[in-house]
C-alpha cells in the first residue's frame, strides 16, 4: 500500500513543483527568463530533497545545511547539464564512471556511513556502545524511536549495525559515529 501511495504522491509533488516554480519564469521579461528557469528547477529539486528527507527523517540532521545546500546546487547543475550527460552515457563512459563516482554520495542521498566502512565509537558514547572502538559497518537502517509520555510521534535515528574485531554486531546510532581518521 505504501508504495502505491508513492507512486501517486511522487508525480503529483513533480507536477505541483513544475507549475508552481517553472510556470512564473515565463510571465517576466525575457532578460530574466534564463535566471528564474535556474531557480525554478532548484526548487523542484528541493522538492524532490524534502520528499527524500520525510521518507528517511533522521538523514537531514547526518549533514550540515550548507552541505545540504551544496548537494541541492549540484543536483540542479547536473538536472540542466542534462543533456551532456546523455551524450556521455551513448558514447559509454558511464559504465566507467559510474564505479568512480558515486552519484548518492554526490548528491547526498546516500548516509553518513556505508556498509563496509570502518568507523569509530565516540568517546563520549555510553558505556555499553564501547567508547574509543573502532569497527565496520554491517548495515544502515532508519529507526523510529519509542516515547509513550509524548503524544507526537516518536523521531527517527540513523541506526548502524557495527561488527567489532571480537565478530560481535552492536546497533549504534549515528551520533554516536565518527570517521576512523
Amino acid at each position: 500500500m505504501k508504495r502505491l501511495a508513492e507512486l501517486v504522491l511522487y508525480p503529483i509533488v513533480a507536477i505541483s513543483a513544475l507549475i508552481l516554480f517553472l510556470y512564473p519564469a515565463f510571465l517576466v521579461p525575457v532578460a530574466l527568463r534564463l535566471y528564474l528557469i535556474f531557480l525554478g528547477l532548484a526548487g523542484i529539486v528541493l522538492c524532490c530533497y524534502l520528499v527524500h528527507w520525510y521518507r528517511y527523517p533522521g538523514i537531514f540532521r547526518s549533514k550540515s545545511p550548507a552541505r545540504w545546500l551544496g548537494h541541492i546546487v549540484l543536483a540542479t547543475a547536473l538536472l540542466v547539464l542534462a543533456p551532456i550527460v546523455a551524450v556521455v552515457h551513448i558514447i559509454g563512459l558511464t559504465e566507467a564512471l559510474g564505479h568512480i563516482i558515486k552519484f548518492n554520495k554526490l548528491l547526498g542521498l546516500d548516509f553518513r556511513f556505508e556498509p563496509g566502512e570502518r568507523v569509530r565509537i565516540r568517546s563520549d558514547a555510553p558505556s555499553f556502545f564501547r567508547p574509543e572502538a573502532a569497527g565496520s559497518v554491517l548495515s544502515v537502517r532508519s529507526v523510529q524511536g519509542t516515547n509513550l509520555a509524548s503524544p507526537y510521534p516518536a523521531k527517527r535515528i540513523i541506526c548502524y549495525l557495527i561488527q567489532f574485531g571480537d565478530g560481535v554486531p552492536v546497533a549504534i546510532p549515528e551520533q554516536f559515529l565518527e570517521d576512523v581518521g
